[in-house]
């Protein structure tokens, strides 16, 4: 009875986003600052990369760092499970959240830390199949960005 009522909640909750038009959409281009974004001023590009790294594994994600980005990856919340994953059981079943996040130059000690958010279903399976997530659900992302920009702010106490 469980697996009837949680491949119920799939079709439910991905009907549902189909078509209010959330959490979705096609994969390309570059990171841009309209999903999550934080400006940052007077610290060094390492340094904001140490805090992110700090941030995201705070909450769960894994680092996968490469040359050019953060990648950060960590087993989508039951929702997403719910909404992504396949209805039946599978070893290709597996629903991963992924962050990308950027840390731009500006210029004159101003940098922007950027992030887009994906769901990943099967991931390196052979029907891997990655969503960009939409703005509406930028919240918890310019949150995690917010807590990096946070993290160098000094309060003293007299």
């Amino acid at each position: 009875m469980r697996n009837v009522w949680k491949e119920a909640v799939r079709a439910g909750v991905g009907l549902v986003l189909l078509l209010s038009g959330w959490g979705c959409s096609s994969l390309s281009g570059s990171i841009s600052s309209g999903f999550a974004s934080v400006k940052i001023t007077d610290h060094s590009s390492e340094e904001i990369v140490a805090a992110t790294i700090r941030v995201f594994e705070g909450e769960g994600y894994l680092n996968m760092q490469t040359a050019d980005e953060l990648i950060f990856e960590k087993e989508a919340s039951e929702w997403d499970q719910a909404a992504y994953g396949s209805n039946i059981n599978s070893e290709d079943d597996s629903v991963l959240n992924q962050v990308r996040v950027q840390v731009v130059d500006k210029g004159g000690g101003t940098y922007v830390l950027q992030c887009n958010a994906y769901i990943i279903q099967n991931e390196g399976g052979a029907h891997e199949h990655k969503i960009r997530l939409r703005r509406p659900r930028s919240g918890p992302y310019r949150d995690m960005l917010k807590k990096v920009a946070n993290s160098f702010t000094v309060t003293t106490v007299d």
